[in-house]
């Protein structure tokens, strides 16, 4: 498959399809990757889009992953969001 994404960046942020392994966060993060992006997505389940714009606790959870790195599921207590997803934003 040509490269047709390459030299593009995608942050993507999410609702439950992305806080699951084998989900969005999977699927479509490896699809992007294959066709040469650089992609970080992270997901927040049970919550509103908001819940990105602070380090809040998602009610069922979030997932991250960055590169070809692997999924990160935290479930609650642990399962909270960060304010600025590094190093995809600048303080």
């Amino acid at each position: 498959m040509q490269n047709t994404l390459a030299g593009l960046v995608f942050l993507i942020l999410g609702d439950s399809h992305f806080a699951s392994q084998n989900f969005l966060i999977t699927t479509l993060h490896d699809d992007l990757m294959r066709r040469g992006a650089r992609v970080a997505t992270f997901g927040a389940c049970g919550a509103p889009a908001s819940i990105f714009l602070e380090a809040r606790i998602a009610s069922c959870g979030t997932a991250e992953r960055v590169g070809s790195g692997a999924v990160q599921v935290r479930r609650p207590p642990q399962g909270r969001t960060r304010s600025c997803p590094r190093p995809w934003c600048r303080t």
